[in-house]
């Protein structure tokens, strides 16, 4: 009887310490289309743009970007605002990102490092959540983001694919 009660226990605390355990990293790649329009309390550079990828990792803290810009003096700065900045609402730097780069002219490719909470946070409401990139000429900010807009994982435009091609072959078989 001892015996039984023991595996139960044990089998008990096995099945609490794994549902406590953390759950497996979120990596998330968000979409950035910039403009100097997105940019407030005053415009940024008018003819300013900006597109690319910032991916987060919330459990290791990892910030990967990869973005080109075009029409905007040369970057002095790039941070993340937030976290409470919707469309339209200016806020305070919540991650600087640096603007050294491993590419060429009107790229913006690296890395950093935050904490596991600031990336938690960005992750849970990107919305709340911009990018942008300062100049000389702006520096309150040639150009912004929003973050929110997720790129698709390849396995889920696999699975959308095959299912549509599934629709149409049913479709021509009823036909």
């Amino acid at each position: 009887m001892t015996k039984l009660l023991g595996r139960i226990l044990g089998t008990s605390f096995a099945a609490l310490a794994l549902a406590a355990s953390p759950a497996a990293a979120t990596t998330i790649i968000y979409s950035l289309s910039m403009t100097g329009a997105q940019e407030v309390p005053t415009a940024g550079d008018p003819d300013g743009t900006g597109l690319g990828t910032l991916t987060i990792n919330d459990t290791s803290g990892l910030i990967s970007w990869s973005l080109t810009y075009a029409n905007i003096v040369a970057p002095s700065a790039m941070h993340i605002h937030g976290p409470a900045a919707p469309v339209g609402v200016a806020a305070g730097v919540f991650v600087g990102l640096g603007v050294a780069t491993s590419g060429g002219p009107g790229t913006l490719i690296s890395s950093i490092t935050t904490s596991a909470a600031n990336a938690l946070a960005i992750n849970t409401t990107p919305a709340n959540f911009y990018v942008n990139i300062h100049n000389a000429t702006y520096p309150g900010g040639a150009i912004r983001g929003q973050l929110g807009t997720v790129v698709p994982e390849p396995g889920t435009l696999a699975l959308l694919a095959l299912g549509l091609f599934g629709l149409v072959g049913a479709g021509r078989q009823r036909s």
